[in-house]
C-alpha cells in the first residue's frame, strides 16, 4: 500500500560523509521524494536546532545516512533521537561498515539497506523509496 506519491523525508547525516551524502541526497529526490536537509533548510542566523526538530515533526520518516562519521555525530544523534520520540519511521541507509556496538539506540533493531561499496547503489535507493513510500 503507498502512502503517497512524494513522501517527505528529514536526511540525517554527518557533514564529514559530504561527498557521499550529497550522491545519496540527489538520488533520493530524483527518486521523487521530498528532502529536507539542514544545508537548505535553515536560514542564516535561525536557531537551527529547532528548525530541525521542526522538519522532523513535518517529514514522513528519516532516512539516516549512518557510516563511522555519523554514528559519532552529537548531531546525528539527537536528530534519531527525535525522530524515535517523534514515532517516525526512520530508514537506515548504511554507507560505510560499523561496528555493531556503535549503531545508535532504536537504530540495532531496524532492517538495514546497505549502499557500501559492493553493493548496488540505484537498488539502495530503490529500497530506500519503498521504505518511505509503503505503509507498513
Amino acid at each position: 500500500m503507498i502512502k503517497q506519491d512524494q513522501a517527505r523525508i528529514f536526511f540525517s547525516y554527518a557533514r564529514l560523509d559530504g561527498e557521499q551524502a550529497e550522491k545519496v541526497f540527489m538520488a533520493l529526490q530524483t527518486a521523487g521524494l521530498k528532502v529536507y536537509r539542514d544545508t537548505d533548510e535553515i536560514l542564516p542566523a535561525e536557531d537551527w536546532r529547532g528548525r530541525l526538530e521542526g522538519l522532523i515533526n513535518k517529514a514522513d520518516g528519516v532516512v539516516f545516512l549512518m557510516s563511522p562519521n555519523s554514528v559519532l555525530s552529537e548531531v546525528c544523534s539527537w536528530e534519531v533521537d527525535l525522530a524515535i520520540q517523534a514515532n517516525k519511521r526512520i530508514v537506515p541507509l548504511i554507507i560505510e561498515d560499523v561496528a555493531k556496538t556503535k549503531t545508535p539506540p532504536g537504530i540495532e533493531r531496524l532492517n538495514y539497506i546497505f549502499a557500501t561499496p559492493g553493493h548496488d547503489f540505484q537498488a539502495a535507493i530503490d529500497l530506500v523509496y519503498q521504505s518511505c513510500t509503503t505503509d507498513i
